[in-house]
């Protein structure tokens, strides 16, 4: 994975990475079509007033739209609250991967979504983690698989 995401033991692979995908891409085409509509509005604005200072005013509207879409990768950053491998759960702990919590997934005994929080309980001690209702399922699932076994 990326400087974002969780250190991978060698050999292991990704699975799932649990974030809201529709809700960010649905979030970044919403702040694109306002960044395009509010370069719009400025240019109409500049347009027919005639003001002094019209330019500086589009550069001020084209740098916040530059800024608006470079927050997008760390709105995906920090929405990524867990990544299930072919070995483990990794939970994000607060703002940083560096001391994520972790569970292999053949010790969970139980996993379970309640009241918007995702609860998996398993080698003694509980994890747990905001969670959309969409994303239960397929975290679910994951979590459910069986290791794979190499051939020698």
């Amino acid at each position: 994975m990326a400087w974002f995401g969780p250190k991978l033991e060698p050999g292991e692979r990704v699975v799932l990475r649990h974030w809201p995908e529709r809700f960010v891409y649905g979030l970044g085409a919403l702040i694109a079509a306002m960044d395009v509509g509010s370069l719009f509005a400025v240019d109409r604005y500049v347009a027919r007033s005639g003001a002094p200072g019209g330019q500086e005013l589009m550069l001020f509207a084209i740098g916040a739209v530059v800024l608006s879409l470079a927050l997008l990768p760390l709105m995906v950053w920090f929405l990524r609250l867990a990544v299930v491998t072919d070995r483990r759960l990794l939970v994000r702990n607060e703002m940083s991967w560096s001391n994520s919590r972790q569970i292999r997934l053949h010790e969970i005994e139980d996993a379970y979504q309640e009241d918007g929080r995702f609860h998996i309980r398993g080698a003694g001690r509980t994890l747990e983690f905001p969670c959309l209702p969409g994303l239960a399922r397929p975290l679910l699932k994951a979590l459910s698989r069986e290791p794979e076994v190499g051939l020698p």
